[in-house]
C-alpha cells in the first residue's frame, strides 16, 4: 500500500522532510497494527515496510541520542512487534510516483 499526503505550509515550515518521512513511517506501523487487529493476525507474522529515507532507517536503529520529537515517533515505531524497515531507492519507490507526478507539473514539464 502507497498513501501520499500533503502537508499544510504552516506545518512545513516547523517540520523538515526527513521529519516528515519518520511520520510516514509512524503512520505506517499504525497501519500495520489496525491491520492485524482487523485481519486477526498474530503479533508474531512478520511485516516489511520499505523506506527510501535513509535518514529515518538511521533515527530507528541508533541507540545514540536523538531529538526529542524524533525519540518520541521512534519509540512508537519500536513498539510494534516483528517489523523490518528496508530501504528502497527514491528512484524505485512507487510510494513516491505522486510526489514525482507533482514536481514535474509544478517545473512545467
Amino acid at each position: 500500500m502507497a498513501k501520499a499526503r500533503v502537508t499544510p505550509i504552516a506545518e512545513a515550515k516547523r517540520l523538515t522532510i526527513p521529519r516528515l518521512e519518520l511520520m510516514g513511517a509512524v503512520i505506517a506501523c499504525r497501519l500495520i497494527k489496525t491491520t492485524r487487529v482487523a485481519t486477526q493476525l498474530t503479533e508474531t507474522n512478520p511485516a516489511t515496510i520499505w523506506i527510501d529515507s535513509q535518514c529515518v532507517l538511521s533515527w530507528i536503529k541508533t541507540s545514540h541520542t536523538i531529538p526529542t520529537f524524533v525519540r518520541n515517533r521512534v519509540s512508537e515505531i519500536r513498539k510494534v512487534p516483528n517489523v523490518e524497515f528496508r530501504y528502497v531507492p527514491t528512484n524505485t519507490n512507487i510510494a513516491d510516483l505522486p510526489t514525482h507526478v507533482f514536481e514535474s507539473r509544478a517545473s512545467g514539464k
